[in-house]
């Protein structure tokens, strides 16, 4: 009996401590993030920004291409993903945008949520964000 105490105590202290971990690593990428946009954006242009976006990729690069954390950022005129790690940088001008929805999945990666897909030019691109409906509200319909 006293091992299977010890058994479940031992199970209860790692799940708390990855979740504490994972909460550490969520508040230094949102912090990361938000760093990365003020650094680019100035306050006055930007309509609305999430610093925990999460990229699911373009379509026309396909289903091999990483995921990737970021902020994500609406202006007057564009809509703007920040990667925190490497350089791809995607800018889609808002006059470009064909359609705004909703997906449950893109390229095969899901992470059992609604996504905001943003059909544009010949390309589309999906984002994980918090508050999907907002970005909705937010952007153009096309």
């Amino acid at each position: 009996m006293a091992n299977a105490a010890l058994i479940f105590a031992g199970v209860i202290a790692a799940i708390v401590g990855f979740l504490l971990l994972f909460s550490l690593v969520s508040r230094a990428t949102a912090a990361a993030a938000k760093r990365t946009i003020v650094a680019k954006f100035p306050a006055d242009v930007i309509v609305f920004a999430d610093d925990m976006a999460n990229n699911f990729g373009l379509t026309s690069k396909g289903a091999l291409q990483m995921r990737g954390n970021g902020g994500l950022v609406l202006t007057r005129d564009a809509l703007t993903f920040l990667p925190l790690v490497g350089s791809n940088e995607l800018h889609i001008p808002l006059a470009d945008i064909k359609q705004v929805s909703t997906v449950r999945s893109h390229l095969g990666k899901s992470v059992g949520r609604k996504l905001l897909k943003i059909d544009f030019r010949d390309d589309s691109v999906a984002f994980f964000v918090p508050d999907v409906p907002a970005w909705i509200k937010r952007l153009p319909q096309g």
